[in-house]
């Protein structure tokens, strides 16, 4: 419940501020990571150059080295759209460039008794 005022200060703003999160193999290149997600950015019509987007390396998680970008659109009502294609765009960029998106993996051990 609200009691009090709310002053919504970005009321007049056009852009919003949206990420995508991708993880990579382990071994992966992360400097060559933030180059292909910064690339893809920028190629994409629905995506502001100012501010500019931002990679930053999130996590050394159970499978993948983390990474979210961050981006401006003024696309808010198709967000999900930007976001597919930035996707589809990433993708394409980390396989012509040998990076993997791995999937978890776990060992599974049979004891025959």
């Amino acid at each position: 419940m609200i009691v009090n005022s709310v002053i919504n200060l970005s009321h007049d703003e056009k852009s919003v501020r949206f990420n995508v999160k991708v993880g990579v193999a382990y071994g992966s290149d992360t400097k060559l990571v933030e180059s292909l997600l910064l690339k893809a950015a920028g190629e994409q019509k629905d995506i502001l150059n100012r501010p500019e987007p931002q990679v930053i390396f999130n996590d050394f998680a159970d499978s993948s080295l983390e990474f979210i970008l961050y981006f401006y659109s003024n696309t808010i009502f198709n967000s999900e759209l930007v976001r597919s294609e930035l996707r589809f765009n990433t993708n394409e960029k980390f396989s012509n460039n040998g990076i993997s998106i791995p999937f978890p993996q776990r060992d599974v051990w049979m004891i025959n008794q």
